[in-house]
């Protein structure tokens, strides 16, 4: 750390050295000036070592990596982790008001219940996304928000929504499929309670790998967070609308196969509480869609006389290259 010390200066040749109590010296070391001529008392600021207690006079180039006595890299370990706290306080900043905004977060909830997900790194582990930094005693998490190249419009609406705490925007190669698009937010402590919100207590599977994959979960109070424009995201993440072929009539269909019947029954409630609008739930008939799954898989389906009640609440939401999922040709103008 750094220390306000007493030391010696030459008024001759500028010379400063530190005092130490059983020195002997009765001349400058550099000009061999007499002390009773030249020798002025001042105070500098020194080094002290926190381990070892050595005090020295930095250079001129800066500060010293590690101590010159005990030869630790701690010596100034309180200022580098004031200094620590104070970027991450500055790195989170933009994260708080984020979580403080419930029309973002609303937001953030419908398409956490769509396509992004909430990774959790636990401590102990390296995190390499923003260089290598340890995530920390409690761990960290970042909210990543990954759709198919063919959805690059999407994912740019939504970086744009998000970029006070959205990192840039990557492209991955994907062997026989189309190249993922998509983006991570900065990496943070703070996203905890949301993961434990969403993830915590919900089923649970070992991958290949041998790490645990958590499976999102449904609450009413994570469905009464959720925002005009947060359902509009989830839609846009797993909607899709299909016609009969008859004067133009259909349904629409929201992709909740990753949740329980159970889950999927609140759903359909709070469809009806919130907006009066009536869903079935039909059983999911492809085969291999989550091989991992141990329960019955259940789509949300909406009439096309319900969904109307719907389509002038999620249409001024809807990106002009996903108005198909509200029913309508891609080269209709829509009114909003």
């Amino acid at each position: 750390m750094l220390i306000d010390a007493p030391a010696r200066k030459c008024k001759s040749c500028k010379n400063v050295w530190l005092a130490k109590a059983n020195s002997t010296s009765i001349h400058c070391g550099r000009c061999l000036q007499p002390f009773s001529r030249v020798l002025e008392l001042v105070t500098i600021q020194a080094c002290k070592c926190e381990i070892c207690g050595n005090v020295w006079l930095p250079e001129k180039g800066g500060l010293p990596i590690k101590c010159g006595k005990c030869k630790s890299w701690s010596w100034n370990r309180s200022q580098k982790e004031a200094e620590t706290a104070k970027r991450l306080e500055e790195r989170n900043e933009p994260i708080r008001r984020f979580l403080a905004d419930p029309e973002k977060m609303g937001t953030l909830y419908g398409t956490l219940l769509g396509d992004a997900t909430l990774p959790y790194i636990p401590p102990g582990r390296y995190q390499y996304k923003n260089g290598r930094n340890k995530c920390g005693k409690d761990g960290t998490c970042y909210v990543r928000i990954k759709h198919a190249e063919n959805q690059k419009a999407l994912v740019e609406h939504k970086h744009e929504f998000m970029k006070e705490v959205a990192g840039e925007i990557f492209t991955q190669k994907v062997e026989n499929a189309q190249d993922a698009y998509g983006f991570y937010t900065k990496t943070s402590p703070l996203w905890q309670p949301l993961f434990h919100e969403l993830y915590t207590g919900a089923r649970e599977t070992v991958n290949k790998a041998g790490r645990t994959q958590h499976f999102k979960r449904v609450t009413r109070s994570i469905l009464d967070k959720v925002t005009d424009r947060g359902l509009a995201w989830w839609v846009m993440d797993d909607g899709c609308y299909s016609h009969y072929g008859h004067y133009g009539k259909g349904f629409f269909r929201l992709s909740t196969q990753g949740y329980t019947f159970e889950e999927n029954e609140l759903i359909k409630m709070w469809f009806k509480d919130k907006y009066n609008v009536k869903a079935s739930l039909n059983r999911d008939k492809r085969k291999g869609f989550n091989p991992l799954a141990t329960y019955d898989s259940f789509v949300l389906y909406i009439g096309e006389s319900e969904f109307q009640k719907l389509k002038p609440i999620l249409a001024p939401f809807i990106i002009p290259s996903l108005r198909a999922k509200l029913g309508y040709a891609s080269t209709v103008e829509v009114a909003v």
